[in-house]
Protein backbone atom coordinates (compact mmCIF):
# COMPACT_ATOMS: atom_id res chain seq x y z
CA UNK A 1 0.00 0.00 0.00
CA UNK A 2 1.37 3.27 -1.00
CA UNK A 3 1.18 6.56 1.18
CA UNK A 4 -1.41 8.70 -0.66
CA UNK A 5 -1.65 12.29 -0.62
CA UNK A 6 -3.99 12.46 1.67
CA UNK A 7 -2.76 10.68 4.17
CA UNK A 8 0.89 12.83 3.29
CA UNK A 9 -1.17 15.95 4.30
CA UNK A 10 -2.75 14.45 7.26
CA UNK A 11 0.61 13.74 7.96
CA UNK A 12 2.08 17.26 7.78
CA UNK A 13 1.18 18.91 10.34
CA UNK A 14 2.76 16.34 13.07
CA UNK A 15 5.79 16.55 11.39
CA UNK A 16 5.93 20.18 10.79
CA UNK A 17 5.57 20.79 14.50
CA UNK A 18 8.55 18.33 14.88
CA UNK A 19 10.66 20.18 12.28
CA UNK A 20 9.74 23.64 14.20
CA UNK A 21 11.02 22.19 17.47
CA UNK A 22 14.09 20.73 16.13
CA UNK A 23 12.92 17.23 15.11
CA UNK A 24 14.12 17.16 11.72
CA UNK A 25 12.65 13.98 9.54
CA UNK A 26 16.11 11.52 9.90
CA UNK A 27 18.15 11.32 7.41
CA UNK A 28 21.45 8.76 7.12
CA UNK A 29 23.94 8.34 4.41
CA UNK A 30 23.20 5.52 2.21
CA UNK A 31 24.74 2.40 3.22
CA UNK A 32 24.07 -1.50 1.88
CA UNK A 33 23.33 -3.24 -1.31
CA UNK A 34 23.91 -0.30 -3.93
CA UNK A 35 20.44 -1.10 -5.95
CA UNK A 36 18.20 -1.90 -3.06
CA UNK A 37 19.76 1.62 -2.27
CA UNK A 38 18.80 3.11 -5.28
CA UNK A 39 14.97 1.48 -5.37
CA UNK A 40 14.38 2.71 -1.66
CA UNK A 41 15.14 6.11 -1.96
CA UNK A 42 11.95 5.88 -4.98
CA UNK A 43 8.23 6.08 -4.34
CA UNK A 44 7.11 2.31 -4.19
CA UNK A 45 10.17 0.84 -3.25
CA UNK A 46 9.24 -0.28 0.33
CA UNK A 47 10.57 -3.56 -0.58
CA UNK A 48 13.35 -2.08 -1.40
CA UNK A 49 13.82 -0.54 2.07
CA UNK A 50 12.76 -3.57 4.17
CA UNK A 51 15.52 -5.47 2.11
CA UNK A 52 17.95 -2.83 3.68
CA UNK A 53 16.54 -3.25 7.24
CA UNK A 54 17.02 -6.88 6.73
CA UNK A 55 20.49 -6.48 6.06
CA UNK A 56 21.76 -4.25 8.54
CA UNK A 57 19.60 -6.49 10.97
CA UNK A 58 21.14 -9.68 10.39
CA UNK A 59 24.61 -8.34 9.26
CA UNK A 60 24.23 -10.13 5.84
CA UNK A 61 26.56 -10.39 2.60
CA UNK A 62 29.06 -8.23 4.62
CA UNK A 63 26.72 -5.60 5.96
CA UNK A 64 27.92 -5.05 9.78
CA UNK A 65 25.07 -5.22 11.82
CA UNK A 66 23.28 -1.77 12.79
CA UNK A 67 20.45 -0.94 15.09
CA UNK A 68 20.12 2.27 13.90
CA UNK A 69 20.28 1.57 10.12
CA UNK A 70 18.14 -0.92 10.48
CA UNK A 71 15.41 1.43 12.09
CA UNK A 72 15.80 3.88 9.35
CA UNK A 73 15.17 1.81 6.62
CA UNK A 74 12.05 0.60 7.96
CA UNK A 75 11.34 3.63 8.33
CA UNK A 76 11.88 4.71 5.00
CA UNK A 77 9.68 1.55 4.26
CA UNK A 78 7.18 2.96 6.37
CA UNK A 79 7.71 6.23 4.49
CA UNK A 80 6.85 4.54 1.17
CA UNK A 81 3.55 3.28 1.89
CA UNK A 82 4.12 -0.10 4.29
CA UNK A 83 3.19 1.23 7.57
CA UNK A 84 3.26 -2.04 9.29
CA UNK A 85 7.30 -1.21 8.89
CA UNK A 86 6.75 2.25 11.25
CA UNK A 87 5.53 -0.51 13.90
CA UNK A 88 8.60 -2.48 14.00
CA UNK A 89 10.58 0.99 13.42
CA UNK A 90 9.49 1.73 16.90
CA UNK A 91 9.52 -1.45 18.53
CA UNK A 92 13.49 -0.70 16.89
CA UNK A 93 13.50 2.08 20.03
CA UNK A 94 11.07 0.20 22.67
CA UNK A 95 11.11 -2.80 22.43
CA UNK A 96 13.17 -5.59 24.60
CA UNK A 97 16.05 -5.92 21.98
CA UNK A 98 16.43 -1.96 21.12
CA UNK A 99 18.79 0.47 21.45
CA UNK A 100 18.88 3.07 23.51
CA UNK A 101 16.57 6.02 23.22
CA UNK A 102 18.51 8.63 24.30
CA UNK A 103 20.55 8.14 21.02
CA UNK A 104 19.64 11.12 18.56
CA UNK A 105 19.34 9.14 15.65
CA UNK A 106 17.37 6.49 17.35
CA UNK A 107 15.13 8.61 18.95
CA UNK A 108 14.52 11.01 15.51
CA UNK A 109 13.66 7.40 14.15
CA UNK A 110 11.18 6.67 16.70
CA UNK A 111 9.28 9.98 16.83
CA UNK A 112 8.88 9.83 12.99
CA UNK A 113 7.55 6.04 13.19
CA UNK A 114 5.02 7.47 15.83
CA UNK A 115 3.68 10.54 14.27
CA UNK A 116 3.56 8.33 11.05
CA UNK A 117 1.27 6.00 12.77
CA UNK A 118 -0.15 8.16 14.85
CA UNK A 119 -1.99 9.94 11.72
CA UNK A 120 -2.40 7.47 9.08
CA UNK A 121 -3.49 4.04 10.77
CA UNK A 122 -2.98 4.20 14.81
CA UNK A 123 -4.10 6.64 16.58
CA UNK A 124 -2.96 5.06 19.64
CA UNK A 125 0.37 6.13 18.62
CA UNK A 126 -0.81 10.09 19.07
CA UNK A 127 -0.73 8.99 22.86
CA UNK A 128 2.25 7.02 22.90
CA UNK A 129 4.09 10.04 20.60
CA UNK A 130 2.52 12.83 23.41
CA UNK A 131 3.76 11.14 26.35
CA UNK A 132 7.18 10.69 24.76
CA UNK A 133 7.25 14.95 24.86
CA UNK A 134 5.26 15.32 28.06
CA UNK A 135 7.49 14.42 30.32
CA UNK A 136 9.34 17.52 31.88
CA UNK A 137 12.16 15.62 33.84
CA UNK A 138 13.45 14.41 30.24
CA UNK A 139 15.55 16.53 28.08
CA UNK A 140 13.01 15.77 25.07
CA UNK A 141 10.12 17.70 27.07
CA UNK A 142 8.18 19.79 24.30
CA UNK A 143 4.36 20.36 26.03
CA UNK A 144 3.19 21.89 22.57
CA UNK A 145 4.26 18.76 20.22
CA UNK A 146 2.73 17.04 23.66
CA UNK A 147 -0.36 18.68 23.38
CA UNK A 148 -0.35 18.88 18.64
CA UNK A 149 -0.08 14.84 19.17
CA UNK A 150 -3.42 14.58 21.35
CA UNK A 151 -4.97 17.10 19.40
CA UNK A 152 -4.52 15.06 16.26
CA UNK A 153 -5.62 12.13 17.49
CA UNK A 154 -8.49 13.63 18.56
CA UNK A 155 -9.20 14.60 15.06
CA UNK A 156 -8.35 11.01 14.41
CA UNK A 157 -11.27 9.86 15.74
CA UNK A 158 -9.61 8.50 19.13
CA UNK A 159 -11.26 8.81 21.73
CA UNK A 160 -8.53 8.78 24.44
CA UNK A 161 -7.01 11.00 22.42
CA UNK A 162 -9.75 13.91 23.11
CA UNK A 163 -10.10 12.56 26.74
CA UNK A 164 -6.20 13.48 26.89
CA UNK A 165 -6.04 16.51 25.23
CA UNK A 166 -9.10 17.57 27.29
CA UNK A 167 -6.91 17.24 30.30
CA UNK A 168 -3.70 18.46 28.91
CA UNK A 169 -5.56 21.66 27.51
CA UNK A 170 -7.80 22.12 30.79
CA UNK A 171 -7.17 26.00 31.98
CA UNK A 172 -7.78 24.59 35.70
CA UNK A 173 -7.44 21.47 37.48
CA UNK A 174 -3.60 19.16 37.42
CA UNK A 175 -3.08 20.54 33.90
CA UNK A 176 -3.29 24.17 34.39
CA UNK A 177 -0.01 25.77 32.95
CA UNK A 178 0.49 23.11 30.60
CA UNK A 179 -1.94 23.78 27.58
CA UNK A 180 -4.09 26.12 29.15
CA UNK A 181 -6.45 26.22 26.55
CA UNK A 182 -10.17 26.26 27.39
CA UNK A 183 -11.63 26.42 23.29
CA UNK A 184 -9.05 22.97 22.90
CA UNK A 185 -9.92 21.57 26.31
CA UNK A 186 -13.40 22.17 25.55
CA UNK A 187 -13.69 20.62 22.34
CA UNK A 188 -11.70 17.42 23.47
CA UNK A 189 -14.19 16.90 26.82
CA UNK A 190 -17.01 16.98 23.80
CA UNK A 191 -15.76 14.85 21.90
CA UNK A 192 -15.24 12.23 24.53
CA UNK A 193 -18.65 12.69 25.69
CA UNK A 194 -20.28 11.69 22.54
CA UNK A 195 -18.11 8.78 22.28
CA UNK A 196 -18.96 5.28 23.40
CA UNK A 197 -16.74 3.16 25.73
CA UNK A 198 -14.90 0.63 24.03
CA UNK A 199 -14.46 2.72 21.39
CA UNK A 200 -10.88 2.35 21.73
CA UNK A 201 -9.09 -0.16 23.80
CA UNK A 202 -8.14 2.73 26.67
CA UNK A 203 -11.53 4.71 26.74
CA UNK A 204 -14.06 2.76 29.36
CA UNK A 205 -16.99 4.20 30.84
CA UNK A 206 -15.37 6.28 33.62
CA UNK A 207 -13.68 8.34 30.75
CA UNK A 208 -17.30 8.81 29.18
CA UNK A 209 -18.87 10.25 32.43
CA UNK A 210 -15.60 12.22 33.20
CA UNK A 211 -16.04 13.72 30.10
CA UNK A 212 -19.55 14.73 30.26
CA UNK A 213 -19.03 16.10 33.32
CA UNK A 214 -16.04 18.60 32.37
CA UNK A 215 -18.41 19.67 29.47
CA UNK A 216 -20.76 20.45 31.57
CA UNK A 217 -17.96 22.46 33.99
CA UNK A 218 -17.35 24.53 31.03
CA UNK A 219 -20.70 25.21 29.56
CA UNK A 220 -22.58 25.74 32.60
CA UNK A 221 -20.82 28.92 33.69
CA UNK A 222 -18.40 29.94 30.43
CA UNK A 223 -15.01 29.03 31.79
CA UNK A 224 -13.39 30.56 29.40
CA UNK A 225 -15.58 29.73 26.50
CA UNK A 226 -19.27 31.03 26.36
CA UNK A 227 -21.78 29.44 28.35
CA UNK A 228 -24.32 26.94 26.94
CA UNK A 229 -26.94 25.70 29.30
CA UNK A 230 -28.74 23.09 26.98
CA UNK A 231 -25.48 21.78 25.93
CA UNK A 232 -24.53 22.10 29.60
CA UNK A 233 -27.88 20.17 30.63
CA UNK A 234 -27.35 17.59 27.92
CA UNK A 235 -23.81 17.41 28.87
CA UNK A 236 -25.21 15.85 32.42
CA UNK A 237 -27.74 13.78 31.40
CA UNK A 238 -25.17 11.82 29.40
CA UNK A 239 -22.90 11.56 32.21
CA UNK A 240 -26.13 10.49 34.67
CA UNK A 241 -27.60 8.28 31.68
CA UNK A 242 -23.80 6.63 31.30
CA UNK A 243 -23.65 5.37 34.96
CA UNK A 244 -22.31 7.92 37.43
CA UNK A 245 -24.82 7.78 40.20
CA UNK A 246 -22.83 11.02 41.11
CA UNK A 247 -23.50 13.62 38.42
CA UNK A 248 -26.90 12.37 38.50
CA UNK A 249 -27.29 13.49 41.96
CA UNK A 250 -25.80 16.68 40.52
CA UNK A 251 -27.92 16.96 37.45
CA UNK A 252 -31.08 16.70 39.93
CA UNK A 253 -30.13 19.04 41.74
CA UNK A 254 -29.07 21.57 39.38
CA UNK A 255 -32.30 21.03 37.68
CA UNK A 256 -34.44 21.68 40.96
CA UNK A 257 -32.38 24.76 42.10
CA UNK A 258 -32.59 26.15 38.76
CA UNK A 259 -28.43 27.11 39.40
CA UNK A 260 -25.35 26.97 37.39
CA UNK A 261 -27.15 28.36 33.82
CA UNK A 262 -29.23 25.29 34.40
CA UNK A 263 -33.09 25.81 33.90
CA UNK A 264 -35.35 24.36 36.48
CA UNK A 265 -37.08 21.61 35.54
CA UNK A 266 -38.80 19.29 37.87
CA UNK A 267 -39.28 16.76 35.89
CA UNK A 268 -35.44 16.32 34.70
CA UNK A 269 -34.82 17.00 38.20
CA UNK A 270 -36.90 13.41 39.33
CA UNK A 271 -36.06 11.39 36.21
CA UNK A 272 -32.19 12.04 37.73
CA UNK A 273 -32.54 11.44 40.74
CA UNK A 274 -34.82 7.84 39.99
CA UNK A 275 -31.70 7.30 38.03
CA UNK A 276 -29.17 7.75 40.45
CA UNK A 277 -30.84 5.80 43.11
CA UNK A 278 -31.16 2.94 40.51
CA UNK A 279 -27.55 3.53 40.29
CA UNK A 280 -26.94 3.01 44.11
CA UNK A 281 -26.03 6.24 44.76
CA UNK A 282 -27.58 7.12 47.90
CA UNK A 283 -26.83 11.02 47.67
CA UNK A 284 -29.98 10.80 44.68
CA UNK A 285 -31.64 8.21 46.70
CA UNK A 286 -31.71 10.97 49.10
CA UNK A 287 -33.21 13.72 46.60
CA UNK A 288 -35.35 11.28 45.18
CA UNK A 289 -36.94 10.60 49.05
CA UNK A 290 -37.28 14.58 48.84
CA UNK A 291 -38.81 15.03 45.62
CA UNK A 292 -41.46 12.28 46.33
CA UNK A 293 -42.23 13.54 49.77
CA UNK A 294 -42.88 17.38 47.74
CA UNK A 295 -45.62 15.26 45.65
CA UNK A 296 -46.81 13.63 48.31
CA UNK A 297 -45.73 10.09 47.54
CA UNK A 298 -44.58 8.70 51.03
CA UNK A 299 -44.58 5.35 50.05
CA UNK A 300 -42.04 6.38 47.70
CA UNK A 301 -40.45 8.42 49.51
CA UNK A 302 -39.94 6.08 52.54
CA UNK A 303 -38.69 3.41 50.08
CA UNK A 304 -35.83 5.93 48.72
CA UNK A 305 -34.81 6.97 51.99
CA UNK A 306 -35.00 3.81 53.76
CA UNK A 307 -32.72 2.56 51.17
CA UNK A 308 -30.52 5.23 51.94
CA UNK A 309 -30.44 4.97 55.33
CA UNK A 310 -29.97 1.35 54.91
CA UNK A 311 -26.75 2.03 52.99
CA UNK A 312 -25.78 4.22 56.10
CA UNK A 313 -25.86 7.43 54.52
CA UNK A 314 -24.56 10.49 56.80
CA UNK A 315 -27.70 13.16 56.63
CA UNK A 316 -31.07 12.80 57.15
CA UNK A 317 -32.31 9.56 55.76
CA UNK A 318 -33.04 7.92 58.73
CA UNK A 319 -34.85 10.79 60.14
CA UNK A 320 -37.03 11.33 57.10
CA UNK A 321 -37.64 7.71 56.76
CA UNK A 322 -39.40 7.50 60.12
CA UNK A 323 -41.16 10.61 58.99
CA UNK A 324 -42.66 9.10 55.74
CA UNK A 325 -43.05 5.69 57.88
CA UNK A 326 -45.04 8.21 60.00
CA UNK A 327 -47.40 9.44 57.16
CA UNK A 328 -47.10 5.24 55.82
CA UNK A 329 -47.71 2.86 58.73
CA UNK A 330 -48.87 5.89 61.40
CA UNK A 331 -47.01 6.83 64.62
CA UNK A 332 -48.06 3.47 66.88
CA UNK A 333 -46.14 1.29 64.26
CA UNK A 334 -42.89 -0.46 65.02
CA UNK A 335 -41.19 0.31 61.20
CA UNK A 336 -41.79 4.02 62.44
CA UNK A 337 -40.04 3.73 65.88
CA UNK A 338 -36.94 1.38 64.47
CA UNK A 339 -36.31 4.46 62.01
CA UNK A 340 -36.66 7.25 64.48
CA UNK A 341 -34.08 5.20 66.25
CA UNK A 342 -31.95 5.51 63.94
CA UNK A 343 -32.30 8.49 63.35
CA UNK A 344 -31.52 9.40 66.74
CA UNK A 345 -28.24 7.50 66.33
CA UNK A 346 -27.17 10.10 63.79
CA UNK A 347 -27.72 12.93 66.44
CA UNK A 348 -30.44 13.77 65.16
CA UNK A 349 -32.94 15.36 67.95
CA UNK A 350 -36.10 15.70 66.22
CA UNK A 351 -35.85 11.33 65.33
CA UNK A 352 -34.54 10.91 69.24
CA UNK A 353 -37.35 12.85 70.52
CA UNK A 354 -40.26 10.75 68.18
CA UNK A 355 -38.44 7.67 69.07
CA UNK A 356 -39.23 8.49 73.05
CA UNK A 357 -42.59 9.40 71.64
CA UNK A 358 -42.79 6.40 70.35
CA UNK A 359 -41.60 3.99 72.84
CA UNK A 360 -44.32 5.47 75.03
CA UNK A 361 -47.04 4.45 72.51
CA UNK A 362 -45.97 1.16 72.40
CA UNK A 363 -45.13 0.79 75.90
CA UNK A 364 -46.52 3.41 77.97
CA UNK A 365 -44.92 2.61 81.11
CA UNK A 366 -41.50 3.73 79.15
CA UNK A 367 -40.99 7.35 79.07
CA UNK A 368 -37.20 6.89 77.71
CA UNK A 369 -36.23 10.37 80.00
CA UNK A 370 -33.23 10.00 78.77
CA UNK A 371 -33.65 9.46 75.21
CA UNK A 372 -35.90 12.91 75.74
CA UNK A 373 -32.77 14.60 77.21
CA UNK A 374 -30.65 13.23 74.42
CA UNK A 375 -32.98 15.14 72.11
CA UNK A 376 -32.79 18.54 74.24
CA UNK A 377 -28.73 17.78 73.97
CA UNK A 378 -29.04 18.06 70.56
CA UNK A 379 -31.03 21.36 70.78
CA UNK A 380 -34.62 20.16 69.95
CA UNK A 381 -36.44 22.15 72.35
CA UNK A 382 -39.56 19.83 72.72
CA UNK A 383 -37.09 17.56 74.05
CA UNK A 384 -36.19 20.21 76.91
CA UNK A 385 -39.90 20.69 77.55
CA UNK A 386 -40.60 17.23 77.60
CA UNK A 387 -37.74 16.21 80.54
CA UNK A 388 -38.94 19.37 82.47
CA UNK A 389 -42.54 18.21 82.64
CA UNK A 390 -40.96 14.51 83.17
CA UNK A 391 -39.32 15.78 85.89
CA UNK A 392 -42.58 17.78 87.39
CA UNK A 393 -44.46 15.37 87.38
CA UNK A 394 -41.93 12.95 88.79
CA UNK A 395 -41.63 15.49 91.54
CA UNK A 396 -45.82 15.81 92.04
CA UNK A 397 -46.00 12.11 91.90
CA UNK A 398 -43.11 11.62 94.97
CA UNK A 399 -44.85 14.02 96.96
CA UNK A 400 -48.35 12.32 97.02
CA UNK A 401 -46.33 9.13 97.49
CA UNK A 402 -45.20 10.30 101.09
CA UNK A 403 -48.17 11.92 101.72
CA UNK A 404 -50.03 8.85 101.36
CA UNK A 405 -46.81 6.92 103.06
CA UNK A 406 -47.43 9.36 106.13
CA UNK A 407 -51.09 8.25 105.86
CA UNK A 408 -51.04 4.51 106.04
CA UNK A 409 -48.40 4.90 109.23
CA UNK A 410 -51.02 7.43 111.07
CA UNK A 411 -53.56 4.46 110.48
CA UNK A 412 -51.51 1.38 111.65
CA UNK A 413 -50.29 3.99 114.65
CA UNK A 414 -52.00 2.04 118.30
CA UNK A 415 -54.76 4.61 119.49
CA UNK A 416 -54.27 4.43 123.56
CA UNK A 417 -51.12 6.17 124.36
CA UNK A 418 -50.49 4.90 127.59
CA UNK A 419 -51.03 1.30 128.27
CA UNK A 420 -49.45 1.10 132.16
CA UNK A 421 -52.21 -0.06 134.63
CA UNK A 422 -53.11 2.38 137.16
CA UNK A 423 -52.26 2.43 140.75
CA UNK A 424 -55.23 1.70 143.37
CA UNK A 425 -55.22 5.34 144.10
CA UNK A 426 -55.65 6.46 140.87
CA UNK A 427 -58.70 4.06 140.34
CA UNK A 428 -60.43 5.38 143.65
CA UNK A 429 -59.69 8.84 142.74
CA UNK A 430 -61.20 8.23 139.64
CA UNK A 431 -63.93 6.92 141.56
CA UNK A 432 -64.19 9.87 143.44
CA UNK A 433 -64.56 11.87 140.52
CA UNK A 434 -67.05 10.13 139.18
CA UNK A 435 -69.76 10.07 142.42
CA UNK A 436 -68.84 13.95 143.40
CA UNK A 437 -71.91 15.19 141.79
CA UNK A 438 -73.86 12.34 142.12
CA UNK A 439 -77.45 13.18 143.60
CA UNK A 440 -80.00 10.61 144.73
CA UNK A 441 -82.74 10.15 142.57
CA UNK A 442 -85.36 11.46 145.31
CA UNK A 443 -83.47 14.44 146.28
CA UNK A 444 -83.54 17.27 144.50
CA UNK A 445 -80.10 19.65 144.62
CA UNK A 446 -78.33 16.78 146.85
CA UNK A 447 -74.80 16.63 147.35
CA UNK A 448 -72.78 13.95 148.14
CA UNK A 449 -70.58 14.79 151.70
CA UNK A 450 -67.55 12.56 152.41
CA UNK A 451 -65.64 12.37 155.33
CA UNK A 452 -61.95 11.44 155.30
CA UNK A 453 -62.51 11.10 151.50
CA UNK A 454 -64.67 8.36 152.19
CA UNK A 455 -68.83 8.22 150.90
CA UNK A 456 -71.57 8.12 153.82
CA UNK A 457 -73.55 5.68 153.79
CA UNK A 458 -76.40 7.89 153.31
CA UNK A 459 -76.78 10.79 151.45
CA UNK A 460 -78.20 13.96 152.67
CA UNK A 461 -80.38 16.32 150.65
CA UNK A 462 -79.54 19.82 150.78
CA UNK A 463 -82.95 22.48 151.84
Amino acid sequence: MRLTLLATLVLLPLLMVAEAHGFEPVSLPDAGNPEWVSQCGQDGGYEACENLADQHLKGLDGVPKDKIYTGYYLLKACRYGNIEMCEYATGMVIGEDSYPIDDPRAFQIFQEAMAIRCMHDDPLMCIAAAATFEDEDKAHYDPDYAGNSYFIGCERGFASACLMQGLWFSPFGEQEGVGSDAQKSLLGYRRACISEAGDDQLFDAEDVTFSCYMSYHFLKGGEGVPAEPEQAEHALYRSCDYGDGENCELAASSFHHGVNSVQKNPVSARAMAKRGCELDHMGACALEGVFAYYDEDYTKSFNAYKKACDADTPGDSCSMAAVTAYSVFGPKHQTTTDYAKRGCDTGDGWACFNYASNSFWLDGDNFNREIYARSCSLGYQAGCDQVQALDETAAYNEAIDRRNEQMIADLQRPSVPNMREPTLGEQIQALGNSFQNWKPSYCSNSSITSRDGLFTTRPECAN
